[in-house]
C-alpha cells in the first residue's frame, strides 16, 4: 500500500489521519491504565500521570473533532458547489448538442432533397443513339427546370452555414460549405450546357 503524503491531502484528511492518531493513542494510553499497580504510591502516581495524558488526548480530539467538523462541511460545500457546476455545465452541453443534432438534422434533410432531385433528374438522361432536335429540347427544358430548385438548394445550405458559422460548429459549417461548392459546380455545369453555341 502506498503512503500517505500529509502535503497531498486535503485540510479534511489531514484532520482525519490526526483524528485517526489520536484515537489510536488514546486506546493506547487506556490500555496502561489497567496495568498500573494502584496499590502502590508510584502505581498511584503513574495513574495520576495517565489520567493526565487521557484527558489531553480527550482534550485534542474534541478540538480536533470540532475542526474535523469543520472541515468536512466546508468539503461538502465544496462538493455541492461542483455538483452544482457540472450540472449546469451538463445542461449547457445538452443544449449545444441539441442545437448542433438540429443544424445535423437540417443538413441532412437538405442532402436527402438533392439526392430526390437528382434521381428525378437521372431518368431524363441522354438517350443512347444520335440525339435529335426533340432529344436536345426535352434536356434543355429539364435543365432548365433544375435551375430554380438548385437557386432554393444553394440558399438553404448557405443559411445552414450562416446558422452554423453563429453558433461556431465549425464541422458542420464545412459539409454546408461542400454542399454548396458542389450545388454552385453542378449549376455552372447547366450554365454552359444551356449556353448557345
Amino acid at each position: 500500500m502506498p503512503s500517505i503524503r500529509l502535503e497531498d491531502l486535503t485540510p479534511f484528511g489531514r484532520l482525519a489521519l490526526q483524528l485517526d492518531r489520536e484515537f489510536a493513542e488514546l486506546a493506547r494510553v487506556g490500555g496502561l491504565i489497567e496495568k498500573v499497580d494502584l496499590g502502590t504510591d508510584a502505581g498511584l502516581d503513574e495513574g495520576v500521570k495517565i489520567l493526565t495524558r487521557v484527558a489531553a488526548h480527550g482534550q485534542n480530539i474534541a478540538a480536533t473533532m470540532q475542526d474535523f467538523g469543520k472541515a468536512l462541511q466546508e468539503a461538502r460545500d465544496k462538493a455541492e458547489a461542483a455538483t452544482k457546476r457540472v450540472a449546469e455545465r451538463a445542461e449547457l452541453i445538452k443544449k449545444r448538442r441539441q442545437e448542433q443534432d438540429a443544424l445535423q438534422e437540417k443538413l441532412g434533410v437538405l442532402k436527402e432533397g438533392l439526392k430526390t432531385l437528382g434521381a428525378g433528374f437521372s431518368g431524363a438522361a441522354k438517350p443512347a443513339g444520335e440525339l435529335t432536335d426533340e432529344d436536345r429540347r426535352r434536356i434543355a427544358a429539364d435543365l432548365e427546370a433544375l435551375q430554380a430548385p438548385m437557386t432554393k438548394f444553394v440558399e438553404a445550405a448557405q443559411a445552414i452555414k450562416a446558422e452554423c458559422a453563429r453558433a461556431n460548429f465549425k464541422r458542420l459549417e464545412r459539409q454546408a460549405d461542400a454542399v454548396i461548392d458542389s450545388l454552385q459546380a453542378s449549376r455552372k455545369k447547366i450554365a454552359q450546357a444551356l449556353a448557345p453555341k
